[in-house]
């Protein structure tokens, strides 16, 4: 019997406690030598662990999948990518939406009329399966929307109040047979998450459609990964005007936290471990750091403070580590420069929300009478994005003031 990836994280999380706890000692309590030595022990163990802890989460993924799919899990399965995806089961269901599509555009289709797009005219809903499809795949490209807490909202409003907390409530102690009073409650506010629409709205010529082979494919990808990659960037960089507020803009007051720079345009080694001791432990236990390529390629040269031969990033094949948790790559996070905010440390499930009202909706227009030589794509998802819980958040600033 496999076990529980659960008990696998609460020892990777012992780990990181003791690495922070190792780090933050200083010369006279344990010697930089054997500080270097013990904390290279304890992030072998974490990058051991972390691999457990993925590798169950997959097998538990897998399982969850075909049972959904009716199918009987098989022990001791592969769980390779390939195999993963050659057992996919929306994949017979995606070969026949994309017959439809083509039959749709050839004109012998005529199912799934809409009256109203918001586009004008009408037109013909694209099968449901390729569109889960688009939205899995954006999740996957995306660290900030797979990792941030995800509140539907189809059938309904377009924005939801999310309680935040604002001050604790008390608690008292009393003898077992002694008299209980009243204490105080706890207040809360509440923050708007918002959903706004992002769309793209294209013509192509019937003769294209007819003479590039798998056109239907191409054109669906470019609509939605446009839509998708736009949306990831407001996501990381948005300012909450007609569009999500973004993860690294929610600085000064009642923003996330923030660690400084030692200088001006420059991140430095002992920022990071300032970071991950503000952060409060019941944050860290899920917590990753957030940033674009060229800021990780910059840290490489980076050592551990106080620890001259030891580098600040380790990796476990293609993922980076740095003081014990993954470095997940935001293609839209800021670059480092003089004010600028380029990486974040948190457990984004609590410290940022997306919501969604329609996640994924594409319309296909065939018009057979004025413009019979063209057509039409719409491709659209509404969604919104805001900062949530601040303490479950540092922003690392490449400045010192």
């Amino acid at each position: 019997m496999l076990p529980d990836p659960r008990e696998v994280e609460r020892k990777l999380d012992k780990v990181r406690l003791e690495t922070r706890r190792i780090l933050a000692l200083s010369d006279g309590e344990m010697p930089a030598a054997a500080r270097r030595d013990r904390v290279m022990q304890l992030t072998g163990q974490a990058e051991e662990l972390e691999a457990k802890a993925r590798e169950l989460r997959e097998h538990d993924d897998e399982q969850a999948a075909a049972a959904l799919a009716g199918a009987k899990p098989l022990a001791g399965a592969d769980h390779s990518a390939g195999h993963r995806g050659s057992r996919d089961p929306r994949r017979a269901a995606n070969t026949e939406a994309w017959a439809q599509v083509r039959s749709i555009l050839a004109g012998e289709f005529r199912g799934s009329i809409t009256t109203s797009t918001g586009v004008g005219g009408g037109g013909y809903l694209i099968p449901n399966p390729l569109v889960e499809e688009y939205m899995d795949i954006a999740r996957k490209a995306d660290p900030i929307l797979a990792d941030s807490s995800f509140h539907d909202l189809s059938g309904g409003n377009n924005y939801m109040e999310l309680p935040i907390k604002q001050t604790h409530g008390s608690v008292a102690w009393a003898g077992e047979s002694e008299a209980r009073g009243e204490t105080t409650e706890p207040e809360f506010g509440d923050v708007t998450l918002a959903c706004f629409d992002v769309y793209g709205y294209y013509w192509g010529t019937r003769l294209w459609f007819d003479t590039v082979p798998d056109s239907e494919r191409i054109i669906m990808d470019e609509l939605q990964d446009s839509v998708w990659e736009d949306a990831g960037v407001r996501f990381a960089v948005g300012d909450g005007s007609s569009k999500p507020q973004g993860l690294f803009t929610n600085t000064g007051e009642g923003g996330y936290l923030e660690q400084l720079s030692s200088t001006s345009n420059a991140l430095d080694a002992q920022q990071f471990l300032n970071a991950v001791m503000k952060l409060k432990p019941r944050y860290l236990a899920n917590a990753a750091w957030y940033m674009n390529g060229t800021t990780l390629a910059g840290l490489l040269a980076l050592a551990m403070p106080n620890m001259t031969n030891t580098p600040l990033v380790t990796w476990q094949g293609s993922t980076a580590y740095i003081l014990g948790h993954p470095v997940k790559i935001a293609d839209s996070a800021p670059d480092v420069g003089d004010g600028a905010y380029p990486v974040a440390l948190g457990d984004l499930s609590r410290a940022y929300a997306i919501g969604s009202h329609v996640p994924n909706v594409m319309w296909l227009q065939v018009d057979t009478f004025t413009s019979p030589q063209l057509v039409k794509w719409y491709g659209l998802a509404r969604l919104g994005g805001t900062p949530y819980l601040s303490e479950a958040c540092v922003l690392l600033k490449s400045d010192a003031t």
